[in-house]
């Protein structure tokens, strides 16, 4: 028996982290829990110093059967459990942290103050996104993609602590993460039978040419030009990958925007304009 499209991966190790505050129906809301409607976006938040993201995954449970001596078959069964992982950093943002447990800093002076208490009932929804650059082929095509990562569209996430007051060395911050299924995408997609051959999902692998940089924007019925500043764009050259699509939806629906450099702002143009408090998510590969 064959095995068709099988994706085949020589990771040239993790790179970047990107982390998506949702709502309760899925889509991004921004850092203050909604998301302004009308021209200026947000980009997805990059989490800054991260080493390692050490899921596995998902393992189904097998049951065997014997006889007296042999194995005589097997029952395989969908796990019980929801994968759990940590998030391992050097570098530690206060605001963020505070961010993944729904919870505010204070500032006095040039200090900014926020609280880890991993206790709380409950934590932010958030979506998370891994990637790592990689030679990649998929068995049923002549190349293959540069980058390789992973999506999880829904998880828990408290801040837990670092390595202490101990003598100088580098020191490690983690984020334990707790993974929920979902049916539906950050960017708008709901799961079915038709696209994923599922209804819901827990993690989503993919492999791109480019660096994908998730933009999510709110319809005001009027606006038609969506800009985000080149300076949100997280990497040394800020710029979006010239000839490759950026795949946008409109409240799910796929919508082709037309991107043009003005400024110092890339500018999305959709028409007609989106309705009032829709939503608009890019998916925008850059280098």
């Amino acid at each position: 028996m064959a095995l068709n499209n099988v994706i085949k991966v020589l990771s040239g190790g993790f790179r970047m982290a990107f982390f998506m505050p949702i709502d309760s129906s899925g889509y991004f809301s921004g850092a203050t829990g909604s998301l302004a409607a009308g021209p200026v976006g947000s980009v997805a938040y990059l989490i800054s110093g991260v080493k390692v993201a050490a899921y596995k995954a998902i393992e189904p449970l097998v049951l065997l059967g014997t006889g007296e001596d042999q194995v005589q078959g097997q029952l395989v069964e969908p796990q019980q459990t929801l994968p759990t992982f940590d998030i391992t950093g050097s570098v530690s943002d206060l605001t963020l942290e505070a961010l993944t447990q729904n919870t505010l800093t204070y500032n006095i002076g040039n200090a900014t103050f926020g609280v880890i208490q991993p206790y709380l009932p409950s934590y932010i929804d958030a979506a998370l996104m891994f990637m790592r650059l990689s030679i990649s082929k998929d068995s049923a095509t002549t190349g293959g993609g540069n980058w390789d990562g992973v999506l999880f569209p829904k998880v828990k996430m408290v801040a837990m602590h670092d390595d202490g007051m101990s003598e100088k060395k580098i020191t490690d911050f983690k984020y334990h993460v707790i993974a929920n299924p979902t049916t539906i995408l950050p960017l708008g997609i709901t799961l079915s039978n038709s696209n994923f051959a599922t209804i819901n999902g827990v993690e989503f692998p993919f492999t791109t040419p480019n660096k994908l940089l998730p933009i999510f924007f709110k319809g005001d019925g009027v606006t038609t030009n969506f800009t985000i500043p080149v300076a949100s764009i997280p990497s040394s050259g800020q710029q979006l990958a010239p000839g490759f699509p950026n795949v946008a939806y409109k409240e799910g629906t796929v919508v082709t925007p037309t991107v043009t450099l003005v400024g110092n702002n890339y500018q999305f143009a959709i028409s007609p304009a989106p309705a009032s408090n829709a939503r608009v998510e890019v998916w925008a590969e850059f280098l």
